[in-house]
């Protein structure tokens, strides 16, 4: 699938599990009420944003909602008209229904305007930095070919030896991936501080959403630098500090232990980007 029609259609999920009543959904509807997507682009979609999506339900409400669709309350379109409605029902396990973040019971009302409109900027923010990654790469390819091309000419007109033509070149790539990092890294330090804080003090929920979404993408803008496997798992890291710090938010007070965990994936995530970022700082200085 192409990336301009994954974001259409996580857009169009984010918009229905916003408003749909029940709150809760199933692939198999999704797949069914938008023309041309399939189950498997669904799940892709859902699992790549924990932050607006939950996965699964918990099981207690998977069997209280079964209980009221057998009632003929809550039944989602397409069950309602299967003529098999009763053993479709009874065959619904949690891998086939998944849910909004912010809507955790089985009869949630509708998100607020705020939060809808926070999800589509959220959306659009992920795969816009998905399209700068690209032009990222494309603007260090064609920044880099031509001091390259200068230091080959230079090598077979004046006999410059090899060794000190890649020298140079790695120069200019560090120097150019140096003032590259620092703004990004600038930017990500502030709102992933600034969510701790918030969220800590349990400000308001919307802040503490738009401080994660804002170094979330910071994150996503220092992936060229951190390298797969270490983007991979900051990602993870940042995942399960964001889930933690915005279910901390519906709490009255925050416990020993939750605080202990987004404590500790806070200061996790915050050591291994400063490695990467003074290791551009380190080397050859």
């Amino acid at each position: 699938m192409k990336k301009s029609q994954e974001e259409k259609l996580a857009t169009a999920i984010w918009v229905l599990s916003c408003n749909d009543d029940p709150p809760q959904m199933t692939y198999q509807s999704i797949e069914y009420r938008l023309e041309g997507s399939i189950e498997s682009d669904i799940k892709k979609i859902i699992k790549k944003f924990p932050e607006l999506f939950q996965e699964q339900i918990p099981k207690n409400h998977l069997q209280e909602w079964k209980s009221m669709m057998i009632s003929e309350q809550l039944r989602p379109k397409w069950i309602a008209q299967n003529k098999n409605a009763t053993e479709v029902i009874n065959n619904l396990t949690l891998s086939d229904v998944f849910r909004n973040r912010f809507r955790n019971a089985v009869e949630s009302t509708p998100v607020s305007p705020e939060i809808l409109n926070w999800g589509l900027e959220y959306i659009k923010g992920y795969y816009g930095k998905v399209r700068e990654k690209r032009d990222y790469y494309l603007r260090l390819v064609s920044l880099l070919f031509i001091p390259l091309l200068s230091l080959f000419v230079a090598f077979y007109s004046v006999n410059v030896s090899y060794k000190s033509s890649y020298k140079s070149l790695e120069f200019e790539e560090m120097k150019l991936k140096r003032e590259l990092i620092l703004p990004i890294y600038d930017r990500f330090a502030t709102k992933f501080s600034n969510s701790l804080h918030k969220g800590i003090m349990q400000d308001s929920a919307n802040d503490v959403i738009i401080e994660l979404s804002e170094a979330r993408s910071a994150l996503f803008s220092l992936s060229p630098f951190l390298g797969s496997e270490k983007f991979d798992s900051l990602k993870q890291d940042f995942t399960e500090y964001q889930v933690a710090l915005l279910e901390a938010q519906i709490l009255d007070s925050i416990p020993h232990h939750k605080l202990d965990l987004i404590s500790e994936k806070f200061a996790n995530i915050n050591i291994e980007v400063v490695k990467v970022v003074e290791g551009y700082f380190n080397e050859n200085d």
